[in-house]
């Protein structure tokens, strides 16, 4: 089965079933999920903690989710 990849953190929420379910997901209050798309703060980004749980739930459902929407440090930096 082909997996439909998600390339930003809102469409991976959506995928999810919104803000409620996805803080359900990982155990927080929707709120938290709300702020991981929040543009004001920067880059969106899901805490690197929850890769595997958010990756076997959209599995589940048919998608895939891009690892540039998880907030993952040092490992694809280019060189000058």
């Amino acid at each position: 089965m082909m997996l439909k990849t998600l390339h930003t953190v809102a469409d991976i929420i959506d995928a999810l079933g919104g803000p409620t379910a996805t803080g359900r997901l990982v155990d927080m209050p929707g709120a938290a999920a709300c702020n991981w798309r929040n543009p004001d703060r920067g880059p969106s980004k899901i805490p690197p903690k929850y890769y595997w749980t958010i990756k076997c739930a959209l599995s589940d459902r048919g998608y895939d989710a891009s690892l540039d929407c998880f907030g993952f440090h040092g490992t694809f930096q280019k060189s000058a």
